[in-house]
């Protein structure tokens, strides 16, 4: 949406996107939130990192853990943090078609993002991978 300043001028508003705007997805939503069936995924797909852990699968900050979303998300664990010690709302929303975090987050990606994406894309049913 734009809004109109006292000049008259039409700025886009830093929290929508105007049809045709680059940044925007018609696919998905700027802001988008765990639906109830992705928290309980997520909170699945944490205890299955915990427990790779736990069995010496996943050391420290190594391996990394996503989850197929609704409209085009994938939720991505983060680049960095202890797998043992994952919780859910830690996943990043990433886009599925352009590989772009959805927000600005503090933290990064997995480095190992592009191979769960393409994971995503190459077998559609699909849902949750680790690497």
């Amino acid at each position: 949406m734009s809004k109109k300043t006292k000049s008259g001028d039409a700025r886009l508003s830093p929290f929508s996107f105007e049809k045709g705007d680059s940044r925007a997805s018609p696919m998905v939503d700027p802001f988008p939130q765990p639906s109830g069936l992705e928290k309980v995924l997520l909170k699945e797909l944490v205890r299955c990192a915990k427990a790779c852990y736990d069995r010496g699968w996943s050391h420290g900050t190594a391996g990394n853990f996503s989850l197929r979303g609704r409209r085009g998300i994938i939720w991505q664990s983060p680049s960095g943090l202890n797998k043992g010690e994952l919780n859910p709302a830690q996943f990043i929303p990433m886009e599925l078609s352009t590989a772009r975090v959805i927000w600005p987050v503090k933290v990064k990606p997995s480095a190992e993002m592009p191979m769960h994406l393409g994971v995503y894309r190459a077998v559609p049913e699909i849902g949750r991978a680790h690497v």
